[in-house]
């Protein structure tokens, strides 16, 4: 086992599987949202081990029904046993996209089976770290990943979990405080993870926006995120964008020009209860959010287990 003082850095997740606009064009219908809401109590996640076709060592999952694909999440995380529960330690290693085999998404594991200690676990600490060294988490949209194949490598097992939007869409309010990290031209924003809400972190989906003028396309906003600082306490982005974007190609009424809000597909960070990103925007330009929250219990799974196992999504009761 190797040490490592240094603290791991807050994993970033490219979100460009959560826009219908990614693919410019892909609408869920009525009818199916409806057989969607009838067979959400009987959502069910099957997994297949070592599936025929694959290489050894590879899950196949089938994620099950939801009321609506846009609130869930599916988080994938290679582990190992944590073999000295009075520390915490981790994997340095993450599930990377490969090509799509048999029409799956197809993900591999890269990086080591060895696990590097980086703190004394404290009680105030995941339940998860002390049972687990655990590797980059992979967040991945219900959108476009109805099947799924993950590969990984000897000694390495997975475990995942489900979160769901704790509500719609936000936009963020400009900062009032001045920030080093904000260049000239740009407006700084902060989002805040909630605390004593009971979940110990949350995925904040950073969805920068712009009111523009547009045909009858899909369009879909270009930019990109800069990272300035990833410490645990002071995570900071900057967006740069030209405001230009991509779009559909069809042919367009002269008449069809509107403003719009278009986004861009955007990133999805992770954080601590109580912690905190920067983003810095451009000048005329829109900061929404919106937060993710687990949604049960961190399974993990082990490739002992053969044939075909089903785990049931929980579903989070409303409050009045």
């Amino acid at each position: 086992m190797k040490t490592l003082a240094t603290k791991r850095a807050p994993l970033v997740t490219l979100a460009l599987g959560l826009l219908c606009a990614s693919s410019l064009g892909c609408h869920a219908t009525k009818e199916a949202q409806d057989s969607q809401a009838e067979h959400a109590e009987d959502a069910l996640l099957t997994y297949d081990v070592d599936a025929v076709g694959f290489p050894p060592h590879t899950f196949v999952f089938t994620l099950p029904v939801v009321p609506s694909i846009e609130d869930y999440r599916f988080e994938l995380t290679p582990i190992q046993r944590n073999t000295s529960p009075c520390s915490v330690c981790m994997l340095s290693g993450r599930l990377v996209s490969s090509e799509s085999q048999g029409g799956l998404s197809y993900y591999v594991y890269d990086g080591s089976s060895e696990t590097i200690t980086s703190q004394d676990y404290t009680p105030e600490g995941s339940a998860r770290q002390a049972k687990y060294c655990v590797g980059e988490p992979l967040l991945l949209p219900f959108r476009g990943n109805r099947q799924v194949a993950v590969t990984l490598q000897a000694g390495i097992q997975l475990g995942y979990r489900y979160w769901k939007a704790t509500g719609a869409i936000e936009v963020a309010k400009p900062s009032a405080t001045p920030h080093s990290h904000s260049p000239k031209g740009f407006v700084p924003y902060v989002i805040t993870a909630p605390e004593g809400l009971g979940a110990e972190s949350y995925y904040i989906e950073l969805i920068p926006s712009k009111l523009l003028e547009v045909d009858c396309n899909i369009h879909v906003l270009n930019g990109k995120f800069e990272l300035q600082s990833d410490g645990e306490s002071d995570l900071t982005y900057i967006f740069r964008s030209d405001g230009t974007t991509l779009s559909t190609r069809m042919g367009c009424p002269e008449e069809s020009l509107e403003e719009k809000l278009i986004r861009h597909p955007g990133i999805v960070v992770l954080r601590q209860a109580g912690a905190s990103v920067e983003v810095c925007l451009p000048e005329g330009f829109i900061m929404r959010y919106r937060l993710y929250a687990p949604e049960g219990d961190f399974v993990p799974l082990s490739e002992e287990t053969k044939g075909t196992a089903t785990r049931r999504i929980p579903q989070r009761t409303q409050a009045n």
